[in-house]
């Protein structure tokens, strides 16, 4: 039976996007079913930075009027203490910039603004094979790779004195692969204020949600290698979330899975919501094409299934790997930073993978 109707499980940034996307390709609302609308999201969720690549920022731009984005110009990827750092740039990836930051609960309002008052609808029955059920949120317990990696990641906002030299600059998100984990500084809208992701070992992450200000800044300059003779202060709430990776086995007969509802990234990259707008972008458009030759249920499911493969599974990949570079045992962890610190000085002389690297990371696997 041809498809029909699309009902969409889930109200987050990829599940609006869809809707969006689906919009685009003339899909009435009668025809695309969305999960009604649950409100501002938790203040914890709604304050989490999220790095948006160049190549999400124009599939947002398509569909709403993305909110403000701390712009990254450059990224800056170093094991923390040691000399050789990695450098990745808009310019050399050929594009304006690799990025924007944004806070989670700016881009679900901007999304849930462009969307407006779409018609509640009722989920499908069990046994109408017209229409496609997409989850594209929340989690999943079979999975076809599952790794724990012990980690829990904190999250909160920084400020920096943006005038002074040896503090973070403007227009750089730093990368610092620290003994147990890695530590992202991202920047934000405003200036002179930094997203901050620190993953750790979860009891270490335990204390350190309960330091004093002083003693918290106070570690992480030290995580950090002192690197910066002016390190940022703490000027936010904290939060933390266990760490894992995952990927959802593929059921046509369930549906399909598009971002974190088909796979569960580790932040070390920032390419959770990336892949779920690559994964919501080829869905809409193999939805359209599906709805224009009369295809079904299941030849939608198998075609998306096929062509977003491989850019989910180098891109878990990867970010599995740099998960790693800092999670090691204690034997291993001291050799471990010079010899990355050696890599990253060559790969940083080696233009061709870098730009591969970059361009991986803004535009997805092509």
């Amino acid at each position: 039976m041809p498809l029909e109707r699309v009902f969409i499980r889930g109200r987050g940034p990829t599940a609006l996007t869809l809707a969006l996307l689906l919009r685009r390709q003339g899909l009435e609302p009668a025809r695309v079913g969305l999960d009604p609308h649950r409100g501002a999201p938790p203040a914890d969720l709604a304050a989490r930075a999220l790095a948006l690549s160049d190549g999400s920022w124009q599939i947002l731009g398509r569909v709403a009027r993305p909110p403000d984005g701390g712009a990254i110009d450059s990224v800056d990827i170093a094991f923390a203490g040691h000399g050789a750092h990695l450098r990745l740039t808009a310019t050399e990836a050929g594009v304006r910039s690799l990025g924007r930051v944004v806070r989670h609960g700016a881009l679900a309002g901007a999304l849930e603004h462009a969307l407006g008052d779409w018609p509640a609808a009722m989920p499908p029955a069990a046994d109408n094979d017209d229409c496609l059920v997409v989850h594209a949120e929340g989690s999943f317990e079979e999975s076809l790779q599952m790794h724990e990696f012990g980690q829990h990641a904190l999250f909160t906002e920084l400020v920096i004195d943006e005038h002074a030299r040896s503090g973070p600059q403007r227009g750089v998100a730093y990368e610092r692969f620290a003994a147990a984990g890695p530590i992202a500084l991202l920047p934000l809208p405003e200036p002179g204020r930094l997203s901050l992701v620190w993953c750790d070992l979860s009891a270490r992450i335990g204390t350190l949600l309960t330091l004093p200000a002083a003693d918290f800044e106070e570690a992480l300059s030290a995580a950090l290698g002192g690197e910066f003779g002016q390190p940022p202060r703490l000027a936010g709430a904290r939060h933390a979330v266990p760490l894992r990776s995952a990927a959802a086995a593929p059921d046509a007969d369930a549906g399909v899975r598009i971002g974190n509802a088909a796979q569960t990234l580790h932040p070390v990259a920032g390419q959770g919501l990336n892949l779920g707008l690559r994964d919501a972008f080829t869905l809409a458009e193999t939805i359209g094409d599906a709805m224009m030759s009369g295809a079904s249920v299941r030849a939608v499911v198998s075609r998306f299934e096929t062509v977003r493969g491989p850019d989910r599974r180098v891109t878990l990949g990867l970010t599995n790997r740099l998960a790693e570079l800092g999670n090691r045992p204690r034997a291993v962890s001291s050799l471990a930073p010079a010899a990355g610190s050696i890599l990253m000085g060559l790969l940083d002389l080696v233009g061709p993978v870098r730009r591969r690297v970059s361009r991986h990371f803004v535009y997805g696997l092509r």
